[in-house]
């Protein structure tokens, strides 16, 4: 009978453990992925490009397909949803911190073979006022394993100046508000944009930025401010009207009161004459003596 050697019978065992090692990597390779499939992350923001200091609203979906309960965003709860921000640089991509102390969502509790979707505003817990493009992706932390989302690119951009303007308050000392109008494409249309910057002795405060609704630049927006602090923006967003956005500017308070609808007089002039002749009925023109001159 042969006889096999120590040396052939220790590659032997170094294969077979080997083996089993690779197999054991597989198998474990294979359930984190299955684990992975079984609950998904992602971000969609309403829009692509924002105004700077725009509220920058989107939407995290969370699937749970696995057979557990996720609950979490709560004191002392097994489970974490929040964002991860990077922002565009010279240097390459720069990890943002969030701001610290603020939940991104609400309390959450998810059954197995549920959806829940959450509104988050990214702007509140990462500075995004430099003009430039971010990254942005959801990230679920569950049994101490990270379920990361797809970075979802957003740019914040200046927009196109309109128009310039300036509010002084007479009962606050070193008050400045300065107002900029501007538009940018927006669904397909353009749109008109309010933003609002503080000037004070301590420094500079940014008010939000106001999204007015869609404009049509044949006729120039306008803005003026009332001694009472009423601000007032007209726009024409169609071919036969106007819009007035009215809003209250007050030295600790700057809010929206009310949005208008005004119809276009010269084309509600002609309109009315096209409509009386085509209902068949012309005005007679008026009967008057010769020696009336009135």
């Amino acid at each position: 009978m042969e006889r096999t050697s120590p040396i052939s019978r220790r590659a032997a065992l170094l294969r077979i453990a080997a083996a089993a090692a690779f197999a054991a990597a597989a198998f474990a390779a294979g359930a984190q992925q299955r684990t992975a499939c079984e609950i998904s992350v992602s971000f969609k923001p309403d829009h692509t490009e924002y105004i700077s200091g725009e509220r920058i609203r989107g939407v995290v979906s969370v699937i749970n397909a696995s057979t557990e309960m996720l609950h979490g965003n709560g004191p002392g709860a097994p489970d974490l949803l929040f964002l991860e921000a990077k922002v565009k640089s010279s240097r390459g991509e720069e990890r943002i911190d969030a701001a610290k102390g603020e939940p991104f969502t609400v309390r959450f509790a998810i059954d197995p073979s549920h959806r829940q979707n959450f509104e988050v505003f990214v702007d509140r817990h990462f500075p995004m006022l430099k003009e430039t493009r971010y990254l942005i992706r959801p990230v679920l932390v569950h049994g101490g394993a990270r379920y990361e989302g797809s970075w979802r690119s957003i740019s914040v951009v200046p927009g196109m100046m309109l128009g310039e303007y300036v509010q002084m308050f007479s009962n606050v000392e070193g008050l400045r508000r300065d107002f900029t109008l501007v538009y940018w494409g927006r669904d397909r249309l353009e749109h008109l944009f309010l933003k609002i910057r503080d000037t004070t002795p301590s420094g500079k405060f940014y008010h939000r930025t106001r999204d007015l609704g869609p404009i049509m630049r044949v006729t120039k927006p306008t803005l003026s401010v009332s001694p009472r602090g009423e601000v007032t923006i007209t726009r024409r967003n169609a071919q036969d009207s106007f819009a007035r956005s009215v809003f209250w500017s007050l030295p600790d308070v700057f809010e929206h009161h009310k949005t208008e609808s005004l119809v276009d007089p010269d084309v509600a002039g002609s309109a009315a004459v096209k409509a009386t002749y085509k209902s068949g009925k012309p005005l007679k023109a008026k009967e008057t003596k010769w020696w009336q001159f009135w």
